[in-house]
């Protein structure tokens, strides 16, 4: 099998994305593989081709999750690819794992190999406070449902030793295909993303999260009933997000980001295990 693999590193958030066609089967075992292998690489992707008319590519992540950064690492990707010039941009439209519909990336090639995207992200599908029970005990936080990913927002309720001894089965109690838990200090805007996925059994304390930043400030645009602006700062960096809210209604959220393509290799040894 000859696949090409690109290192990317959005916001710290350091993806690889597999190019080619591997059958959903093989991909989370080819992720875990990688992974082992690439030990800066916090999470693994899959870009093949579109199912849809009109869409560049199609991304699935390791675990079928919907992630905001690495929707604008393959945006980069497709750019990358069209040998786009700098200050160039473009919309590319992405099929992405857990996104019922195409989202458009508003993407900037910045410089060589660095690019910057926005785009509109998946709505939450639920916000409520969530009882959940660890070692006897019972801890209720509020949960933010997106599609294919759940976020806990955590403030100091519980400490990041008993975080990782916990989420995997709060991951379990929620009937999650992933679960984030999102360290926030608001007053000093900042955010420290736990994330583990089921399928690949993978927890890590990641860079950035844009699918938590998302859930953050979607959380607080409707726990104040009004519209909110956050730029995010994360172990790696920062990222951006808005949230559209009027009439007790969230409209939209937009992320943004940027994201460097720093490596390329072959595939051709590598086997998943």
């Amino acid at each position: 099998m000859e696949l090409n693999c690109y290192k990317i590193n959005p916001t710290g958030n350091v993806t690889l994305i597999v190019e080619g066609a591997v059958p959903v089967e093989q991909q989370a075992a080819l992720a875990a593989e990688l992974m082992k292998r690439d030990t800066e690489a916090e999470q693994v992707g899959f870009l093949s081709k579109p199912q849809r008319f009109g869409s560049a590519a199609a991304l699935r992540m390791m675990g079928g999750e919907f992630c905001g950064n690495a929707a604008i690492s393959a945006a980069a990707l497709v750019m990358d690819s069209h040998g786009a010039k700098n200050g160039e941009k473009a919309s590319v439209r992405l099929e992405i794992s857990g996104a019922d519909e195409p989202l458009n990336v508003e993407t900037v090639k910045l410089s060589d190999g660095l690019y910057s995207g926005t785009l509109l992200m998946p709505l939450p599908t639920a916000c409520f406070d969530c009882e959940l029970m660890s070692f006897g005990e019972r801890t209720v936080l509020p949960m933010v449902r997106l599609p294919g990913i759940s976020h806990i927002i955590v403030h100091d309720e519980i400490g990041v030793d008993k975080a990782e001894r916990v989420i995997r089965d709060w991951c379990r109690q929620t009937d999650s295909e992933a679960l984030g838990l999102m360290f926030t200090d608001d007053e000093n805007g900042l955010l420290r993303p736990l994330v583990y996925v089921e399928k690949t059994d993978s927890l890590v304390w990641e860079s950035s999260c844009a699918s938590g930043s998302v859930a953050v400030c979607a959380y607080r645009a409707m726990k104040s009933g009004t519209a909110q602006e956050l730029r995010l700062r994360q172990p790696g960096g920062v990222l951006s997000v808005s949230a559209d809210y009027s009439n007790g209604v969230l409209w939209g959220v937009k992320l943004s980001g940027r994201a460097e393509i720093v490596g390329r290799y072959s595939l051709e040894t590598v086997e998943a295990t």
